[in-house]
């Protein structure tokens, strides 16, 4: 057997590992290992197979048509091996409760209900007046989140079509405020996520429904990025007098990020050395005016492209590693313990899944689920500042439903004490 044929043999058992771990993953509930597993196979597997193969794109066309021999695909494979095994032993077991059917029909308590309105009107304010940008994603993330809560939410005292209508004119509104591929896949998978897992023990319907949410974040990708004007119409029109294949490669960047990281495994350490996790932790002296620190590291999807592309990168082009590429550009194979770390985050995301109590609760949970997204496909330090807003809006919900709540079990308990006395 051939060196390029053991390799493909070894692609193979890794994507159908990964695929029927994705399988397993949806029927237990687990929305955040669902995605990290589903984003493995689509960036990490399916080039790889398509490569080796020769079904498509023998070729790195970001980097001039640059090809791939067995051998460095090989070392990728064995890099992604460990990686992803790395994650899933620092998610180890858990029991992720079981969904059940009605569990949209769980009134919120008022307590949360108001502190988780008043802080997403703040964020739609802000949408409003300054727009989407960098440093709002977290507002845009919050945004979505009420308007998903709407869309499910199935109140008692008047008729659903009300929050219903709202929550759809909202999420418009905010997907109108960008033009980032990756929002609009975000809102797709989140919406996506609570339709699948609600029918997480019919195969065919998940089936079914992920198909549809790839296929709505497939032609979002193509309309936002492909031609000027971001319409249905136009982008049905390039769609079907151009072939299919090449504008699907490009626009949804699989085997983009795929080659990527097929050339960095391969020139690191061998023309590059590591960067010792400087880009890593980036976020805690980004702060830092270049102005003051003109040699301050710069994110490393834009680092990957001045190092190993600069013709690229003079046109203001950035490559993103993936987390499997930032992990060991930063950290060699010590990055198994990041990946571990990552894991972890992983399980606590879908605890935090399954001990939800109501509504909001769950939706919440699938939202930082499908932001995963951000941070496995990079760069990790635009995810650690994304993260780091959206969960100081969501401890201030917290911290207001907590007063809210415990004012009520006090009074509750004070007249609980009155009809003792009594």
């Amino acid at each position: 057997m051939t060196l390029e044929n053991s390799v493909l043999f070894g692609y193979c058992v890794f994507s159908v590992s990964v695929l029927i771990l994705t399988v397993g993953s949806v029927r237990a509930n687990r929305p955040a290992l669902t995605v990290f597993l589903g984003f493995c196979f689509f960036y990490l597997c399916l080039r790889g197979v398509m490569l080796l193969t020769g079904a498509y794109g023998i070729f790195g066309i970001l980097h001039g048509g640059r090809t791939f021999d067995a051998t460095m695909i090989a070392k990728l494979l064995a890099i992604c091996v460990i990686g992803v095994t790395a994650v899933l032993v620092g998610y180890g077991r858990t029991s992720a409760a079981e969904f059940g059917r009605d569990s949209f029909k769980i009134m919120p308590q008022a307590s949360r209900h108001i502190a988780f309105l008043s802080v997403w009107l703040v964020c739609i304010v802000a949408m409003s007046l300054v727009g989407i940008n960098a440093s709002l994603n977290w507002s845009f993330s919050f945004v979505v989140l009420g308007a998903i809560y709407m869309l499910f939410f199935k109140p008692v005292y008047y008729p659903r079509i009300v929050p219903f209508v709202l929550g759809l004119v909202v999420l418009v509104f905010a997907l109108g405020q960008t033009v980032e591929r990756r929002d609009w896949a975000i809102a797709a998978a989140a919406i996506a996520l609570i339709a699948i897992m609600s029918q997480s023990q019919k195969l065919i319907r998940t089936t079914f429904l992920s198909t549809i949410m790839l296929a709505f974040i497939a032609f979002s990708a193509i309309m936002l990025r492909t031609g000027e004007d971001h319409s249905v119409s136009d982008t049905l029109s390039r769609i079907s007098t151009n072939s299919l294949l090449p504008i699907v490669e490009i626009e949804l960047d699989f085997p983009l990020v795929y080659d990527d990281l097929v050339i960095l495994v391969d020139e690191v350490p061998r023309r590059t050395e590591h960067t010792y996790g400087r880009h890593f932790f980036k976020p805690f002296y980004s702060w830092i005016p270049r102005s003051v620190w003109p040699a301050k590291p710069d994110t490393i999807s834009r680092y990957y492209s001045e190092n190993l592309n600069p013709g690229f990168y003079s046109g203001g082009g950035s490559e993103p590693a993936t987390f499997i590429g930032e992990l060991y550009w930063n950290f060699s194979f010590f990055g198994v313990f990041f990946a571990a770390a990552l894991g972890f985050l992983i399980k606590r995301i879908d605890t935090y899944w399954a001990n939800g109590r109501d509504l909001l609760w769950k939706v919440n949970a699938l939202v930082l689920a499908t932001m995963l997204f951000y941070l496995l496909r990079g760069p990790i330090d635009t995810f650690w500042l994304a993260f780091a807003f959206y969960f100081g809006a969501w401890f201030v919900v917290s911290c207001v439903y907590q007063v809210l709540e415990g004012s009520q079990v006090s009074n509750s308990l004070a007249q609980t004490k009155s009809n003792a006395i009594n």
